[in-house]
């Protein structure tokens, strides 16, 4: 309980600690992406696999990072992840993969999860990215500087629908 209430100051202050650094990127020059999801089953695994295949068809280096929650599995041990247990009572990031991810100066960090969770808001707000975008939600409006709706509910909607857009920008 403590734990959470720790996170979400330490995400809110360093979301607006963070913020001078956004702009916004054309696709097209963009070097560096970031992944960020929650790892929730085994499609949306195929269909993250393919996403970054696509960015490295575009000759993108794509690095990802995972929450995974209790009780979940990490198919086939490809991306590195964190667990809420690698979260201290004060709210501080202990895992190394997560805390080297958060070092990077990336073009653009895509949120891949339908809706954020506490752990992958923080990573959010503590990103150097200079665009941020994910699913549309107002609870997250501070942590985007790009986010839609997709055209169904499915996961690889969103996934096409974000790439789609960002490539016209």
């Amino acid at each position: 309980m403590f734990k959470k209430s720790f996170l979400k100051y330490r995400t809110k202050k360093a979301n607006k600690l963070n913020s001078d650094a956004r702009m916004s990127v054309k696709y097209g020059s963009a070097k560096k992406i970031g992944l960020i999801f929650t790892i929730d089953d085994i499609q949306k695994h195929h269909a993250i696999k393919k996403l970054i295949d696509d960015f490295k068809s575009d000759n993108k280096e794509v690095i990802a990072i995972a929450y995974l929650p209790s009780g979940k599995d990490n198919y086939e041990f490809l991306f590195d992840f964190f667990t809420n247990k690698e979260i201290n009572f004060w709210g501080q990031l202990t895992n190394e993969k997560a805390l080297s991810f958060l070092e990077n100066e990336f073009d653009f960090i895509f949120n891949l999860d339908k809706k954020t969770n506490i752990y992958t808001r923080f990573l959010l707000a503590n990103s150097n990215a200079k665009c941020r975008a994910g699913n549309f939600s107002e609870e997250d409006d501070a942590l985007f500087e790009f986010m839609i709706k997709p055209t169904n509910s499915d996961i690889n909607s969103l996934f096409s629908d974000l790439i789609r857009y960002i490539k016209k920008i």
